[in-house]
């Protein structure tokens, strides 16, 4: 399965992106880094991520999310990931960036 991600709005100033399938380039997330650009030319702060139908996750994958929170915290936001999958838990916690990105279940 590629990658491929869902927006929904949660509430004002809040959106929610499910991410889904594989994410092991950069490449397959230019649409998302787009998207996620648009988010802040309208104002909107925080992002969740949620992860639940993420099957897996490599360091080109990781990079991708840390451009996400570093794209958040330019512009004053935050970046919270959710139901997180074992695996990629796994992961987070391993290259220590389950320390700086917000843990919400």
């Amino acid at each position: 399965m590629s990658f491929s991600f869902v927006v929904s709005y949660r509430s004002p100033g809040k959106v929610e992106i499910l991410l889904k399938g594989k994410l092991l380039e950069k490449s397959q997330a230019l649409e998302l880094l787009e998207k996620i650009k648009e988010f802040y030319l309208e104002n909107t702060p925080d992002i969740y991520l949620d992860l639940k139908e993420l099957e897996y996750l490599n360091s080109s994958g990781l990079n991708v999310l840390i451009q996400i929170l570093t794209q958040a915290r330019n512009h004053g936001a935050e970046v919270y990931l959710q139901h997180i999958p074992q695996e990629i838990d796994k992961l987070l916690l391993i290259t220590k960036l389950k320390s700086i990105f917000k843990i919400v279940e």
